[in-house]
């Protein structure tokens, strides 16, 4: 939903948007002209792309994907989750000073990708609780006194809230879909429970931001093997890096800087 929908529909709406930190591709000018990144946010691309935005620059969005492997369990998601939300918090403390310059077309794209996805993570799971408890009462009631039911929930609250969460479910299929998957019913269904997790999160990512605002928390990551056709490995595992100076290339940037020791075996 982040990568192929919300940031495309912002994209094509010419709104800055918080970049994402799967593969990044700057002009170093521009770059090191705002400083780089903030090294002490923990999702500084996101912060980035926001800055960008403040100084009147442009980000687009490229069609190539760049594949990762996600959490493989809910104990390895959450810390990863806590991280990004609270990530997405410290822009919204940092961009919205008075000491920050006011361009309408940023904070637009502050408020649609950064604000109401903070909101959503944080209100779900409350809001939800809410109308599971409005809806259970008028049962108890209806069960109680057929003829006195009182309407704990008015049903323009109630259309709002199924509109919210059938609007998101078409989002996920539409974002699997442009991601070449294939969602399951059992995933659409599994969307509200996945979106209160996003609020215990949203609750630690506050906790954080109190706490140990610029605490890092890892994400674990087990690799997997991709194979299409099963005899075909789509990535094979091989070193970047290796003893022979031209595998790597004659224009690699030891040639310029051989002060650069990152890979002393090159050189």
């Amino acid at each position: 939903m982040q990568f192929d929908v919300l940031l495309p529909a912002l994209h094509h709406l010419n709104l800055p948007f918080p970049l994402g930190g799967t593969s990044n591709h700057f002009k170093a000018a521009i770059l090191k002209r705002l400083g780089a990144w903030d090294a002490y946010n923990v999702n500084e691309d996101a912060d980035l792309g926001m800055r960008l935005a403040q100084y009147g620059y442009l980000c687009g969005i490229i069609t190539s994907p760049t594949l990762e492997t996600p959490p493989s369990n809910t104990l390895a998601w959450i810390p990863q989750r806590t991280r990004w939300i609270k990530g997405y918090m410290q822009p919204l403390l940092v961009h919205t000073r008075f000491t920050t310059s006011f361009r309408p077309r940023a904070w637009l794209g502050l408020f649609l990708g950064v604000g109401l996805s903070v909101s959503a993570a944080l209100f779900y799971a409350p809001f939800t609780a809410l109308v599971m408890a409005a809806l259970l009462l008028s049962v108890v009631q209806y069960i109680g006194n057929p003829a006195d039911v009182l309407a704990p929930l008015g049903s323009r609250d109630l259309s709002l809230f199924l509109i919210g969460a059938i609007s998101g479910m078409m989002a996920l299929v539409l974002g699997a879909r442009r991601a070449g998957l294939k969602p399951l019913w059992r995933d659409v269904l599994g969307a509200p429970f996945y979106w209160c997790l996003q609020s215990l999160a949203a609750a630690f990512a506050l906790y954080q931001l109190a706490t140990r605002p610029f605490h890092w928390d890892k994400t674990e990551h087990a690799p997997i093997a991709c194979q299409s056709p099963p005899s075909t490995p789509v990535f094979e595992a091989r070193p970047l890096y290796v003893a022979k100076r031209s595998a790597y290339g004659l224009k690699h940037d030891h040639q310029r800087h051989p002060h650069h020791s990152a890979h002393p075996g090159l050189g």
